[in-house]
């Protein structure tokens, strides 16, 4: 990587659509780059210099994307590569297979974090809940997920200090 990308320390593709083709693509150093040629030995044998995509990545964001087992373990290969060597927090969805997370925990070093979106929650929810409450798209959908979906309470929840008593912890049906 050069220029900026030589020094980007935080990526988010949060709600882009990018999908397993998409990360793939992404997790491909000559799909960014061309690869650096050098002659090798006097036989003018080509060899490829080693490529780190983001040598300062040290927290990829891909949540709310279709992205599967295909485009994660495509990014394990990548990380096992060595293209990502400071990675230390990963943000997927929750339709990652266990097999597959497992995988990445064991390309990414000990200390790193895996965390994963709750899932089965609407993007336009968890919008709204984070740009009124001013937090991140996943404390946000933590939120929607702890109130059973009820945008009113996940913000509620988020902005206020204290305690927080739902309508429904008052018995009040909404």
């Amino acid at each position: 990587a050069k220029g900026g990308l030589a020094s980007l320390r935080l990526l988010t593709l949060e709600d882009n659509r990018i999908g397993d083709g998409g990360l793939a693509a992404f997790c491909n150093p000559s799909s960014l780059s061309p690869v650096p040629r050098t002659l090798a030995t006097p036989e003018r044998r080509i060899s490829r210099a080693p490529v780190i995509l983001l040598p300062m990545l040290e927290e990829l964001r891909l949540s709310l994307n279709p992205v599967r087992d295909d485009g994660a373990l495509a990014l394990e290969r990548a990380i096992g590569r060595g293209h990502f060597p400071k990675l230390m927090k990963l943000a997927l969805d929750p339709e990652i297979g266990d097999a597959v997370v497992d995988a990445l925990k064991k390309a990414l070093p000990l200390d790193a974090e895996i965390e994963q979106m709750p899932g089965g929650l609407e993007v336009r929810d968890v919008e709204l809940v984070r740009s009124q409450a001013g937090v991140s798209r996943y404390r946000a959908a933590v939120a929607l997920c702890k109130y059973g979906g009820d945008v009113v309470d996940a913000i509620m929840s988020l902005t206020t200090s204290g305690p927080f008593m739902t309508l429904a912890g008052l018995g009040i049906q909404s």
